[in-house]
């Protein structure tokens, strides 16, 4: 009888940020006026949330592409090992326990990491977030996000799940993930050049577009934080 093994599940994102000045800051649809036009262009809702980001002091997680936050209460954390300033990728955790052991690797200590002592970080930005979220083509996510501290971002973002055998080598599942990581990538960035009027890569007097990190550090004066975000 040939050997079966458990799957496991991970979640990988891929987003692409861009300045949303071609959406309605009013209402959350188009100038339709552009071509070409989408394929389809459903409205989500919006949603209001609150985050707090947290590290260690010399933005040690951050600066290996490790972000812990807090949303509305709900533990969150993001892996990148690749990207720059507009093109991210992720791993996506959940589970405090995947969480605590993440952060304990990453800092080499042994001392106690749990959710119940904040997984012994401590917060570095609070900001709240209003969001509108829509569909486009049936598969991109659009988030078009104002902060509370005056600053607006888009995205552009996949999600998907991905499944591995437990019996994959570490070095199988690096370069599985990385690869689905690349095809996540590519194909955002095709979307977006096939709309390219929708999608501005630069804000309208030609400056680079900023994450909403990068622009609350900045807003902090707080110049020697990791320039690579979520």
């Amino acid at each position: 009888m040939a050997a079966t093994f458990a799957l496991r599940a991970l979640r990988i994102e891929a987003e692409r940020k861009f300045h949303p000045c071609a959406f309605s800051c009013t209402a959350p649809y188009l100038k339709f006026r552009q071509e070409p036009k989408f394929k389809s262009l459903n409205f989500q809702g919006t949603s209001c949330f609150t985050d707090i980001y947290y590290d260690r002091p010399g933005f040690l997680l951050m600066k290996q592409g490790i972000y812990v936050r807090s949303r509305d209460g709900q533990w969150e954390a993001k892996h990148g090992n690749s990207g720059d300033y507009n093109t991210s990728q992720f791993e996506e955790m959940h589970s405090s326990k995947k969480i605590a052991e993440l952060i304990k690797k990453a800092v080499d200590s042994a001392s106690y990491v749990s959710e119940a002592n904040n997984f012994d970080l401590t917060p570095v930005a609070h900001f709240t977030t209003r969001r509108v979220c829509l569909v486009a083509d049936d598969r991109f996510t659009i988030a078009l996000d104002d902060m509370d501290f005056g600053h607006s971002v888009g995205e552009v973002e996949l999600l998907e799940d991905f499944q591995y055998e437990n019996n994959e080598s570490m070095i199988a599942k690096i370069m599985m993930i990385q690869n689905k990581k690349a095809l996540l990538r590519q194909e955002i960035e095709c979307f977006m050049r096939q709309y390219g009027w929708a999608f501005p890569t630069t804000t309208p007097d030609g400056q680079p577009v900023h994450g909403k990190l990068t622009r609350y550090f900045e807003m902090q004066r707080m110049p020697q934080w990791p320039k690579q975000e979520t």
